[in-house]
């Protein structure tokens, strides 16, 4: 896909790095209940620290953009989802920022609304 179009220079970035069990999206479309020890063992996740450090050191990119944090206070009722200062998503976060930064990258994690107008150069 890179030849054909080019390397991206803007990245969006889930950082979920726990994420929640197939049944709690995914349980109404299975027909039994899964076994525990396999539901707990399949995560809906974003890509940790390392994985998302691979990303910027491989590619270009210009600016990176974490999502889907769920940290936005209408979430709250829905998702369940209150980080703290040891939670390990925002953790993780905070440290692929400053890993950016330090690449000249920018990066910010998103919360509730940005806009972002990209032009061509």
């Amino acid at each position: 896909m890179f030849r054909i179009a080019g390397e991206p220079d803007i990245l969006f970035l889930g950082m979920e790095v726990e994420g929640a069990p197939p049944s709690w999206v995914y349980g109404p479309l299975f027909p039994k209940p899964l076994p525990r020890d396999i539901d707990r063992s399949r995560r809906a996740r974003g890509c940790n620290l390392n994985e998302a450090a691979a990303l910027v050191d491989r590619f270009h990119f210009r600016h990176v953009f974490i999502y889907a944090m769920g940290q936005e206070p209408w979430l709250d009722h829905i998702l369940d989802n209150q980080f703290t200062e040891d939670s390990p998503s925002l953790i993780q976060s905070v440290k692929f920022i400053e890993h950016c930064k330090k690449k000249g990258i920018e990066a910010e994690s998103l919360f509730a609304i940005k806009e972002i107008v990209v032009c061509p150069n």
